[in-house]
C-alpha cells in the first residue's frame, strides 16, 4: 500500500515551483514545517499521504521531497537559507516564472556536474 502511495507522489523536479509558491503565500519566507504544509496543500496530498514515512522514517516523504526542493532552489539562486529551518526567496525567487524554472535547473545542474570533474568525483550521478 505504501509503495503505491509513494509511486503517486510527482517526481523531484515537481516539487520546485510548488515551494516557490509556498514560501512566496508565506510572504517570502518560511519554516521548513510552514513550507512542507502549504506544499502539501497545494499539491493537494491526503493525510495519508502526508503521513508516508521515507524509509524508516522519522521524516515523512513529503518532507525529504520538499527539503530536496529546497535544496534545488538555493542551487538555482532562487531561495536561501537565513537561518536554520528559515528559507527565504532572494530577488530571483521573488520575480521568477515557472517556464524559468527549467533553464535555471540545468545550469545549476550543469555547474554541479563541472564541480565534482574538478574534484574528479567523474560518473558520480
Amino acid at each position: 500500500m505504501t509503495d503505491s502511495l509513494r509511486d503517486q507522489l510527482p517526481k523531484s523536479n515537481d516539487w520546485h515551483w510548488p515551494s516557490v509558491e509556498a514560501i512566496r503565500s508565506l510572504g517570502g519566507s518560511g519554516t521548513n514545517d510552514e513550507i512542507n504544509s502549504e506544499v502539501s496543500t497545494r499539491m493537494g496530498f491526503s493525510e495519508e499521504m502526508q503521513s508516508l514515512l521515507h524509509g524508516d522514517g522519522p521524516a515523512t516523504e513529503v518532507a525529504y521531497r520538499t527539503a530536496w526542493a529546497r535544496t534545488y532552489l538555493k542551487g538555482m539562486g532562487l531561495a536561501n537559507n537565513s537561518q536554520r529551518g528559515v528559507w527565504t526567496l532572494t530577488p530571483l525567487g521573488n520575480e521568477v516564472e515557472e517556464d524559468d524554472l527549467p533553464e535555471l535547473r540545468n545550469a545549476y545542474l550543469r555547474e554541479m556536474r563541472e564541480a565534482r570533474e574538478k574534484r574528479g568525483d567523474v560518473g558520480v550521478d
